[in-house]
């Protein structure tokens, strides 16, 4: 649990892009860990997915900061103000933002890359439930804001519609499916999906056109929320 907790705290407070994935890495392990210890008979399974799924994304993390790090500097910085002040060739940097979305699709999640949460959901135990859909997701979150809006922001602008729509899509998705599951925590992992889109959606208009600052009061409600809904399907 300290390791985990350790890994958060360490992702949301670096403030270079090699701490960074350092950070990402390292509350792998702990969350694995629970998942694959306590829970339901198919834990086993549900906690390789979520390995398979995150540590394969991780990848993507990696090459896009080597590649932001060694890119036209004579010393290479994984520093995130000295990176945001660098300019990129479009291409290069549209490169980049995608292969800093798809690591971070899979951690948010975002629609197609969402299948772990609900077999995780459905499988981990409640107190692990709490942690996954209280903190895990908002690092996804967090480093889409974080790296692919504050670095990135030319492809940003370019990309920021299309996620919109997959906001908008994601949102009915996952709400009608939640509305179809027998298992509550499988429920509850649909309706988590539904409001990242929520989330993903409001966030990508603020940042256009105001700031991101009730982006950010409307996910610690969240938090707040579906870790208070998961304490109460573990008192049914």
């Amino acid at each position: 649990m300290l390791a985990m907790y350790s890994g958060q705290i360490g992702l949301f407070s670096s403030q270079n892009l090699l701490l960074f994935f350092i950070m990402w890495e390292l509350e792998l392990i702990p969350v694995y860990l629970l998942l694959a210890m306590w829970g339901g008979k198919q834990r086993l399974y549900s906690a390789t997915k979520f390995i398979l799924y995150t540590a394969g994304s991780s990848v993507f993390l990696l090459m896009g900061a080597l590649g932001i790090a060694f890119y036209a500097s004579n010393e290479p910085t994984f520093n995130f103000e000295t990176s945001a002040n660098q300019s990129y060739p479009v291409t290069l940097e549209i490169l980049f933002y995608i292969g800093f979305l798809i690591a971070f699709a899979v951690k948010s999640p975002i629609i197609p890359l969402h299948t772990w949460l609900p077999d995780t959901h459905g499988e981990a135990h409640y107190s692990t439930c709490m942690l996954l859909a209280g903190i895990l997701l908002k690092m996804g979150a967090y480093g889409l804001v974080r790296i692919n809006m504050e670095l990135l922001s030319h492809a940003h602008s370019i990309f920021s519609s299309w996620l919109i729509i997959v906001g908008a899509i994601q949102i009915i998705y996952a709400a009608s499916t939640s509305s179809g599951q027998k298992n509550l925590k499988k429920r509850i992992a649909y309706s988590s999906v539904s409001h990242m889109g929520t989330y993903q959606g409001r966030n990508l208009l603020y940042k256009r056109y105001v700031d991101s600052t009730p982006f950010l009061q409307i996910i610690i409600s969240h938090d707040d929320l579906l870790s208070a809904g998961l304490l109460s399907v573990n008192k049914l």
